[in-house]
């Protein structure tokens, strides 16, 4: 109701107490980050983080929200621009 945005990490890839949020938040209120270097999903865990694990990211809501990581990656790419005004 007051127009947040909620950003999923990796941790969602191995604190599955973060599933029932990702379950709750629709998909046009949320984004996606790495947090570079630290907070490496899972199965890279213990390896240093890079941009390109927010894939993995993407896969796992994919997964939680029984729908295409294309979706994901849509709806996140149009959250992001109208947040930054990109």
């Amino acid at each position: 109701e007051l127009g947040f945005y909620i950003s999923f990490t990796g941790l969602i890839t191995f604190n599955k107490k973060l599933i029932e949020v990702i379950k709750e938040v629709p998909i046009n209120k949320f984004m996606l980050e790495t947090d570079s270097p630290y907070l490496t999903p899972a199965p890279y865990r213990g390896k240093r983080n890079e941009p390109w694990l927010v894939k993995v990211i993407a896969e796992e809501i994919a997964k939680v929200k029984n729908i295409s990581i294309n979706s994901v990656a849509k709806e996140t790419t149009k959250n992001a621009s109208d947040l930054f005004g990109i």
